[in-house]
């Protein structure tokens, strides 16, 4: 009898969110991702070694000293090509260090999907979980709503959810009019989190502008 399983399904076994992501972010178009690391991103990184190490394309990774510097040269990448950008930013203090880069964004109408990460909600015992007194301190009771009134789109990334559906709607909404960023977020454990999603697998087109380009 056999095997009832595709290849596609097996290729995807074992893969985690943050790898969807990556890939996903890849397939609607992301060059680049203008990024400043901290903690919160180690499965993200760690899923980009793995995807390069069995040869497949992700954004190239453009780091940056500050999140301020990282959102400024992303929205001037989206205003130059007219594409949709990512930002990656650490948790809470990443997201505030944003600061008027985000006023920028959303009155520039700069389409840039923002993500950052949350502080581990488990103590031990799973993939991602707290191993820092930092993640105590960082774990505030609402951080999306540090920049929700300048994002066009907030959410948080939770599975079993489809993390691609998460991406491919993050730079839809930002690249509809009047376009603008977009602010997603999750977990470590989250991100660690088995995922068969198919990256690429939906469309990502922002509606034409309403008047003509000048």
């Amino acid at each position: 009898m056999s095997d009832p399983t595709s290849d596609a399904d097996r290729d995807r076994s074992g893969r985690t969110a943050a790898e969807a992501i990556l890939r996903s972010l890849h397939e609607y178009g992301v060059e680049y991702v203008f990024a400043n690391f901290g903690t919160d991103h180690t499965p993200l990184l760690e899923a980009a070694a793995a995807l390069r190490d069995r040869g497949e394309e992700i954004p190239e990774f453009v780091r940056s000293p500050h999140e301020a510097g990282a959102l400024s040269a992303a929205h001037g990448y989206a205003a130059v090509t007219g594409d949709p950008q990512a930002v990656f930013v650490h948790v809470d203090v990443g997201t505030q260090n944003l600061g008027a880069m985000v006023h920028n964004a959303y009155r520039g109408n700069a389409p840039v999907l923002i993500f950052a990460g949350l502080a581990p909600i488990s103590h031990s015992g799973q993939p991602g979980a707290r191993s820092n007194s930092v993640h105590y301190l960082q774990d505030v009771p609402d951080q999306s709503d540090i920049v929700s009134q300048y994002c066009r789109w907030t959410r948080e990334y939770r599975s079993p959810a489809d993390p691609d559906e998460f991406v491919a709607r993050a730079l839809t909404l930002s690249s509809t009019p009047r376009r603008g960023p977009s602010y997603l977020t999750a977990t470590r454990e989250a991100l660690e989190s088995e995922s068969t999603a198919v990256p690429g697998s939906r469309s990502v087109e922002g509606v034409p502008p309403t008047a003509a380009d000048p």
